[in-house]
């Protein structure tokens, strides 16, 4: 939601979360491919 919404570059949330840049990509990416999980099942 910080990227989507908010429009926090990544280097920006891993800031705020105190985590590496890499750690922020690799959470996306399975928020965002559990998202479609959701979306092709309903």
């Amino acid at each position: 939601l910080m990227n989507r919404i908010d429009g926090c570059t990544y280097k920006e949330i891993a800031e705020l979360l105190d985590i590496g840049v890499k750690a922020v990509e690799k959470r996306m990416g399975i928020a965002l491919e559990g998202l479609r999980g959701v979306i092709r099942d309903s």
